[in-house]
């Protein structure tokens, strides 16, 4: 990897990179190890809450994980503790496979020590139900999160939607059709 970065970057990339933005990146580069391990909380300071069900259909009942920091914010002086901003995952797999937490467990993780409460959601697959299923899915995932806010710690009004291709197109299709209604 690190020759395919020099290769395609630079030998001295990495000194180009804003130290503020480093900050903000893994320790550690992705390798095949750490992402086969990546189920491993104990690498993290998170909480991880499985197979929350927050939408019963037809086909199946549609669950959720919950990653949270495992040390909460701490309130400002004679304040409450600050509220979480929500992160929903939606996985990839073709509209027709994978799962919530599937081969990005260790970025949710990552994203829940930052600060965020990570909610990777499962959806409808193509072979279950026909678009927008997958869509009414993300959108039940949105008001469930909202109407949830207050047990999980988070800002209502602070929900951002990650999608990693099929996982992708279907939140910004939420996204771009958003009607105030999540």
């Amino acid at each position: 990897m690190n020759k395919e970065m020099h290769g395609a970057l630079g030998k001295n990339y990495e000194a180009d990179i804003n130290p503020g933005a480093l900050t903000q990146c893994q320790p550690k580069r992705w390798s095949l190890h750490r992402s086969f391990t990546a189920h491993r909380t104990d690498r993290y300071a998170v909480t991880v809450e499985r197979d929350i069900v927050y939408c019963e259909r037809p086909s199946r009942a549609l669950k959720l994980d919950v990653y949270r920091p495992k040390h909460s914010p701490q309130p400002a002086e004679g304040g409450s503790a600050p509220l979480l901003p929500a992160v929903i995952v939606l996985h990839p797999g073709a509209w027709s496979s994978g799962d919530k937490s599937w081969i990005f467990t260790a970025h949710d993780m990552a994203l829940a020590t930052k600060g965020y409460a990570v909610f990777d959601i499962q959806y409808r697959f193509i072979n279950e139900v026909r678009w927008p299923g997958q869509l009414d899915d993300c959108r039940a995932a949105i008001r469930w999160v909202r109407a949830h806010a207050a047990e999980f710690g988070v800002d209502a009004n602070r929900i951002a939607l990650l999608g990693r291709s099929s996982g992708g197109h279907i939140a910004l299709s939420a996204a771009y059709q958003a009607r105030g209604e999540h």
